[in-house]
């Protein structure tokens, strides 16, 4: 189970932004139209062969909470992030989300069926819950919101559903009362059921929100949220069927034979210090848990396990993994705990040897195998049972494993950070101190972001760095409009108008997209705060910090595409969906620090992730230092040195600028004598963003240090035109 559930933040703040089209939602009809169009899937909000003339926003959050593929889930609400520009990532669960019956789907009836008023309800019921949400303790928010919930309930159709689109939009505040949500509450007696029975009221709708708040944070339920809880509801109600379905794909005395095969779901946080790659070898003890309404099946199925039988292990946490086999080796024994309701629970434990560790595939990618095919896979799914195998089934999965698995040869060294890095073909005033800090960060393995004042050579740098160390690299320049469809990637129509992966930028640095060959090419990206990091990078956080991920989006092969960081014993596969990324792969990025409050500001999540190093300017521009910039340069003989040395310093002191200037100024006037011009190609489009005075002093200060060579009457012309006639 996801204890994130990392589809909350995203459904806020589409909740968030939906209502902006209250009072416009012409244009949201015209949106949803585009990003349906957009994505290649049918227009939903059709009727009698009509679009739909208005729309509530409950409806539009059914179009991806209602009976589809998790699949084309992700792209829909992919697909209203990238229209609406919206600051948050795809999900990659949807665990805990009630889903609505594709016949009833809309919470508002055909046009000739509703009342004049039902749409503007259902949006000022939207407007207040989330106001409520914000002030729960409010009364005059109280009562709005329950009056618009008793003028909604009323309308045809609603029913329970609206508390299923008020949990979407507010899930930590508001609770889903689902069928199976509503079995779990009278089941264990946290609600008193009449309350129920009588119908849905706003005022003991939120009565039933704050008791249930308290009462399933407490022992022996312990959940911490209400999509928790409904999550908790499901994998209840399915553990239920499976005891009244023998049909079902559970252990069942009537099958069992000398051989057994189990698919073992295991949460890896209970390995505590362990790491995978270690188990091989190891045992390990499997806890059935203490919960009391699966206790009657753990006892059955305790009465069949014996030693010998074989297992598939099966991560619930965090990804959904398979990533090892085993054997049971002990006899399923009793064991008491406990609790923290301070009773002993009776609790079954077996023992079981990790024989063979896998890299981790995601089971959905077994479950598509042509054993499994027609097999009812719900069992296999929920993440909290033991659920029995045939033989060929087993053997299925463990060959994919294997192939999977399989080794390709590393044919190129990893890089050798150890080495002293040498910058001979640039000159920086302390530059023993910065290529210290840049062979350090590396060999710690941080990513890298130059700072600094424009023209300092930070993006030449970036480039030196990555050859000095032999590593191939592209570079490309940050845009405001990169989001993850830009960088990680996402699906994209083919000329048959079906759609496919397409990886992005980071991705297509680990893997040849045309010979699925695993690769190594550096990232440099100039002007890194131009992007919205937040929204380009998203998720590739966790590749940087060394976690494996899982995209929602399937490869030509119909397997979901991971991101796995590299590590000295990984088993690399050529297989469409598995992107690596080698342990000595770098991101190296610039950062003008002119720019920083006009563009972007970087997270302090963003930050941590990389070592910040400073290029700043000279702190004393004289012409001894720009001859050692001449020759770094290779420039030989110059006779502006002192005149261009004075330039460069009073241009400091009005606005920092690099050595790339100068340099573009010293091989200007080696070509023509004429400085002012120069200047103004070069220097004078930089000073944008001064003031007046500050203008005109540098002007007059470049005529009292650099002299005769200097027309000022040139420069205050130039400034008429390009800023304003001030002068």
């Amino acid at each position: 189970m996801s204890e994130t559930f990392d589809w909350i933040e995203t459904y806020e703040k589409l909740a968030d932004y939906l209502l902006k089209f209250k009072n416009n939602r012409k244009q949201l009809l015209q949106d949803l139209e585009d990003v349906f169009s957009q994505i290649s899937l049918k227009y939903p909000f059709v009727y009698g062969g009509e679009p739909f003339k208005d729309i509530d926003p409950f409806s539009i959050f059914t179009t991806f909470n209602r009976g589809i593929t998790d699949k084309n889930r992700a792209v829909i609400i992919n697909g209203l992030i990238e229209k609406w520009d919206i600051n948050t990532n795809t999900p990659r669960t949807f665990d805990a989300i009630p889903l609505v019956n594709n016949m009833s789907a809309w919470f508002i009836t055909n046009e000739d069926k509703r009342g004049p008023n039902d749409v503007d309800q259902l949006w000022d019921l939207f407007r207040y819950a989330i106001n409520y949400s914000k002030n729960p303790e409010k009364a005059t928010i109280i009562d709005c919101f329950t009056s618009e919930f008793d003028k909604v309930k009323k309308q045809p159709g609603v029913t329970w559903k609206i508390t299923f689109g008020l949990f979407w939009i507010r899930p930590n505040t508001f609770i889903n009362l689902d069928g199976n949500t509503r079995d779990f509450l009278k089941r264990h007696r946290l609600i008193d059921t009449e309350s129920i029975k009588k119908g849905l009221t706003g005022q003991n709708y939120l009565e039933i929100c704050r008791t249930i708040n308290q009462k399933m944070r407490k022992a022996p339920f312990d959940l911490e949220s209400f999509a928790a809880l409904s999550y908790q509801a499901y994998i209840e109600t399915d553990e239920l069927d499976e005891l009244d379905n023998p049909d079902n794909n559970v252990i069942d005395l009537e099958t069992v034979s000398d051989n057994q095969y189990l698919w073992i779901n295991y949460n890896t946080r209970n390995l505590r210090n362990k790491k995978i790659e270690d188990l091989e070898g190891t045992t390990i003890e499997y806890d059935w848990g203490t919960k009391d309404q699966a206790k009657v099946r753990r006892i059955r199925a305790t009465s069949i396990l014996k030693p010998g039988d074989q297992a598939i292990l099966v991560d619930i946490e965090p990804d959904n993994g398979i990533f090892a086999r085993g054997i049971v080796t002990s006899e399923p024994h009793p064991r008491k705990n406990l609790t923290k309701s301070s009773h002993s629970v009776e609790d079954y434990v077996f023992d079981l040897k990790i024989t063979e560790v896998f890299d981790k595939v995601p089971r959905e990618n077994v479950l598509d195998l042509p054993s499994f095919e027609g097999v009812n896979i719900r069992s296999y799914l929920k993440g909290v049972s033991i659920t029995d195998m045939t033989e060929e089934q087993f053997n299925e999965i463990i060959d994919y494993l294997k192939e999977e698995d399989a080794d390709i040869t590393h044919e190129r060294d990893p890089l050798d950070f150890t080495q002293a890095l040498t910058v001979s073909s640039l000159y920086f005033e302390d530059k023993e101190s910065i290529e210290r800090q840049v062979q350090i960060a590396l060999l710690q393995g941080k990513n890298i972001i130059f700072t600094g004042p424009p023209g300092t050579g930070k993006s030449k740098l970036a480039k030196v760095v990555a050859e000095f160390y032999q590593a191939d690299y592209k570079m490309i320049t940050a845009s405001s409009n990169w989001s993850t469809y830009e960088t990680l990637g996402g699906y994209h129509p083919n000329k048959q108008n079906e759609l496919y992966f397409k990886p992005g930028l980071f991705l297509s640095c680990v893997k040849d997209i045309q010979t699925g060959d695993n690769i190594n090419q550096w990232l440099i990206i100039d002007e890194i705060n131009r992007a919205d990091i937040d929204k380009a990078f998203g998720s590739f956080f966790s590749v940087v910090t060394g976690d494996a991920i899982s995209l929602p989006f399937e490869s030509d092969t119909g397997k979901l595409i991971q991101l796995i960081p590299e590590r000295s014993d990984t088993k690399r596969s050529k297989a469409d969906h598995l992107y690596y990324y080698p342990a000595d792969w770098r991101l190296i990025a610039t950062m003008n620090t002119a720019d920083k409050a006009s563009l972007f500001e970087l997270s302090y999540a963003f930050m941590r992730r990389f070592a910040f190093i400073n290029i700043d300017v000279p702190k004393t521009i004289s012409p001894e230092l720009l001859g050692n910039y001449l020759s770094a340069w290779g420039i030989e003989g110059y006779k502006y040195t002192e005149q261009v040395a004075k330039l460069w310093s009073t241009l400091n002191k009005q606005r920092k600028m690099g050595p790339a200037i100068i340099e573009d100024i010293v091989q200007y006037t080696q070509l023509s004598d004429d400085l002012t011009d120069a200047v103004l190609l070069y220097v004078m489009p930089q000073l944008e963003g001064l003031s007046k005075d500050e203008i005109s002093q540098f002007i007059n200060e470049l005529d009292t240090e650099v002299g005769e060579m200097i027309k000022t009457d040139k420069l205050k012309e130039f400034s008429r035109d390009f800023f304003g006639e001030f002068l």
